[in-house]
């Protein structure tokens, strides 16, 4: 029988995913008839000028099994990205995550086994990210935006588990891959963005917070 150890797998996770795909959806949808409504063409700028790079910190939440038990973690992970926009609302972005996302001890397995685990993330995705422009809409003073986000991405997972009764230690590694997505709030100071957003990939959903430098 399977025994689910901390935060288990639940649907609910599901129909998030599934919004914010809808909701990114939504957004590169509706920002080619929002632009219409916009100024007029803005200069046209260097090519070198059109690529960003950032940095990101996410709370990040994972879920994962080893045998019949399920368990998971939350963690801190440090991320890496670089974009080039198409267009001043249109962009297309890669980014490398790392994060420690499960470290659990103690954990019943079945039987009388007791181990702990050790999990960790090494994730690459490319997406495309598409911005709507909410002071077209409510005619605000600062130049807020929301996006969306669809893409794919793969992860190399690292897993660690230690036999508490021996203290032997199996390694195991696994590479999964899939569709990312996700939504969030773009601010604009200068030549600096700030963002922040839900981001779902797989097994794994997170909370983050970046800052960006427009070249």
């Amino acid at each position: 029988m399977s025994r689910a150890i901390g935060r288990p797998r639940s649907s609910t996770l599901a129909v998030l995913a599934r919004g914010a795909g809808v909701v990114a959806v939504l957004v590169l949808a509706a920002a080619p008839w929002t632009a219409r409504a916009a100024e007029p063409t803005a200069p046209k700028t260097s090519l070198g000028s059109r690529f960003y790079a950032g940095v990101d910190v996410a709370a990040i939440h994972y879920n994962d099994t080893y045998g019949d038990v399920a368990f998971g973690g939350s963690s801190i992970g440090l991320g890496l990205y670089a974009g080039f926009h198409v267009n001043d609302k249109l962009s297309v972005e890669l980014s490398y995550n790392e994060t420690t996302a499960i470290d659990k001890h103690d954990v019943e397995g079945s039987g009388v086994k007791v181990f702990n685990v050790e999990t960790e993330l090494h994730t690459v995705s490319a997406s495309v990210v598409r911005q709507l422009y909410l002071r077209d809409l409510f005619n605000l003073p600062r130049d807020w935006r929301v996006y969306g986000q669809l893409g794919v991405f793969e992860n190399n997972l690292d897993r660690t588990v230690t036999d508490l009764a021996s203290y032997a230690q199996a390694s195991q590694q696994e590479k999964n891959s899939g569709v990312l997505a996700g939504m969030g709030m773009l601010y604009r100071l200068g030549r600096f963005d700030l963002r922040g957003g839900l981001r779902f990939w797989g097994e794994a959903h997170d909370l983050d917070f970046a800052a960006q430098f427009r070249f």
